[in-house]
Formats: structure tokens, C-alpha cells, sequence
């Protein structure tokens, strides 16, 4: 019996280090994001949007399999953590609509200025 409930007790530490690190791969991937894109509005360098282009390749890359990692955790989870789970992934998808604002704009700048 005493096995189960360790079993049971690591089952739970893992899903809230998942959570956890979901959160913060989210929050680190619009930091960077922003950074880069102000970067690229400030300083008006031609580098700095592909450097922006691989990092939207790669963020989307690694907060993709986080994303799937947690869709399926929420069907193996109980219901106390599905909450939690279901704000991570919202949390995870909030970064979509900003990037592609982000996009957008540098996109734009980019034309502007280097004539593509």
C-alpha cells in the first residue's frame, strides 16, 4: 500500500513540475519574443528579424510538445487539476495571438524598409 501512495505522491510532484515548467517556458518565450521585436522596431536591423523568424520556429517548436504534454495530462488528470492544467495551456495559447501581432507588424516594417 505504501508503495502506491509514493507512486501516487511522484505522480502528482511531476504533473506540478509540468505545470510549472509550461508556465515558464510560456512566460520566457514572450519575453524573448518581445525583446526581439522591439529590437527589430528600435534598431532597425535586417538580422534581427531573421534572428526573430528562427525563434519563432523554435518557441513554437518547444511550446508546441509542451502544449501536447499538458493536453494530455488533462485527460489523465482528476478533476482538482484540471483547472490548473486547462490555465496552463491557455496560458501556452495566449502566446499565438501575440506573436502573430508581432508578425504582422515586423513584417510590415520589414517591407517598409528593406524593400521585400
Amino acid at each position: 500500500m505504501k508503495i502506491r501512495k509514493t507512486l501516487i505522491e511522484n505522480m502528482i510532484s511531476i504533473d506540478k513540475e509540468a505545470i510549472s515548467d509550461a508556465k515558464k517556458t510560456a512566460l520566457i518565450s514572450f519575453l524573448i519574443g518581445t525583446a526581439i521585436f522591439l529590437a527589430f522596431v528600435f534598431f532597425n536591423f535586417e538580422f534581427i528579424a531573421y534572428i526573430g523568424i528562427i525563434f519563432v520556429l523554435l518557441a513554437t517548436l518547444v511550446n508546441g510538445i509542451k502544449l501536447l504534454l499538458l493536453i494530455y495530462r488533462l485527460i489523465k488528470a482528476n478533476k482538482n487539476d484540471r483547472i490548473e492544467i486547462t490555465k496552463t495551456i491557455l496560458l501556452i495559447l495566449a502566446n499565438i495571438p501575440i506573436a502573430l501581432v508581432y508578425l504582422k507588424i515586423a513584417g510590415s516594417l520589414f517591407k517598409d524598409r528593406f524593400g521585400f
